[in-house]
């Protein structure tokens, strides 16, 4: 009998090319994501370089409008803290990544514990800030990723890269990056997380001016 091999993947990493190497004869490449400017054509083949494909696929999605604000230091929370109410205002379901789970809690509990930050009826919207991150109990990252996943709009979740990939979220239509991704994986595997399945969607990274090379590695 003929035996088929079917290897399934997010996105193509050196891990990755290693195993189809090792598990895979004469493979033909399948792309199911949405066609990005530069992506590979779905009706042809695989030819055979890793390398081409794996970059062909880290390219940014044509709906993505990208944003960057330059912001000093001492000012970012209060850019921070616009974006992620007017998200909640407008009803735009959004990710802020942070680099680490002490920045996520720290920003959760500074959004959701203190009262002179929503005025008036927009205390409300602090019920729509939820977080997620690699320490939590796995039962609490379970509820809180299906509830995020299901919600159509309206809530903000502030996460580390714990969400930069290999999970899927409905509906969303706007990324924050309160910190830059280190890297240009990372950055595209961020703002991936919108501008889905013929979706539109928008991104914003905040920077302080001294971080303006970071912009170069991007477009690199």
């Amino acid at each position: 009998k003929n035996l088929q091999t079917i290897l399934l993947s997010a996105t193509l990493s050196p891990g990755v090319e290693t195993l189809a190497g090792l598990a895979l004869k004469n493979p033909v490449s399948i792309y199911l994501g949405d066609q990005a400017e530069g992506g590979p054509d779905t009706k042809n083949k695989w030819s055979g370089n890793f390398k081409d494909l794996e970059k062909q696929l880290f390219s940014i999605p044509k709906d993505l409008h990208q944003m960057v604000c330059f912001c000093p230091l001492k000012t970012k929370f209060i850019v921070l803290f616009t974006l992620v109410k007017t998200r909640l205002l407008q009803n735009e379901k959004t990710v802020v990544y942070f680099s680490t789970i002490e920045e996520v809690m720290f920003f959760y509990h500074i959004f959701k514990e203190s009262g002179s930050i929503f005025s008036g009826e927009d205390k409300n919207l602090t019920q729509k800030i939820l977080m997620l991150h690699g320490n939590m109990d796995q039962n609490d990252r379970n509820e809180i990723y299906h509830k995020f996943k299901s919600a159509d709009v309206h809530y903000v979740l502030f996460s580390t890269d714990v969400t930069e990939r290999g999970l899927h979220f409905n509906n969303v239509s706007y990324i924050i990056q309160y910190n830059p991704a280190p890297s240009i994986r990372g950055y595209v595997h961020r703002v991936g997380r919108t501008a889905r399945v013929g979706n539109s969607g928008k991104s914003i990274v905040l920077l302080t001016p001294a971080q303006e090379p970071y912009l170069k590695h991007l477009s690199g």
